[in-house]
């Protein structure tokens, strides 16, 4: 299982990167999902910026932990990222009370939770055989 796992990782990291880049070049339609279409300040842009430049250097740790092929540091990895995912699910609640649901909520929600459970698959102890 531990293994298969592995391909949400390279596909979280295959996602996050075009992600990244929406945030840094087109900072206003990657918030018009998540706000609704609110006018958003200038500040907010430059800030969602901030967020596509610390996705790109997310994806790049991920996506080197994953081809080094060390697992000792994909746990240290992971378990950071697990750490993220509860603080997504956390800010997206919040976000959500703010802003109003809509479907970019529900689908931080959804996938902060299953990458959440599939980490945890990854970093939970195995069973002796």
């Amino acid at each position: 299982m531990r293994e298969k796992v592995l391909y949400v990782f390279w596909f979280e990291a295959l996602v996050n990167i075009p992600t990244a880049l929406v945030c840094l070049f087109l900072p206003a339609a990657f918030l018009s999902g998540i706000t609704g279409g609110t006018e958003v300040s200038k500040e907010l842009l430059e800030f969602t910026r901030w967020y596509g430049v610390l996705l790109v250097v997310l994806s790049l740790i991920l996506v080197g932990a994953l081809r080094y092929g060390d697992h000792q540091m994909l746990k240290v990895v992971l378990a950071s990222y697990l750490f993220g995912d509860i603080l997504q699910i956390a800010v997206t609640l919040r976000w959500a009370m703010v802003f109003d649901w809509n479907f970019a909520v529900y689908a931080s929600l959804i996938t902060s939770i299953f990458y959440l459970f599939c980490r945890w698959l990854y970093l939970r102890p195995r069973r002796p055989m």
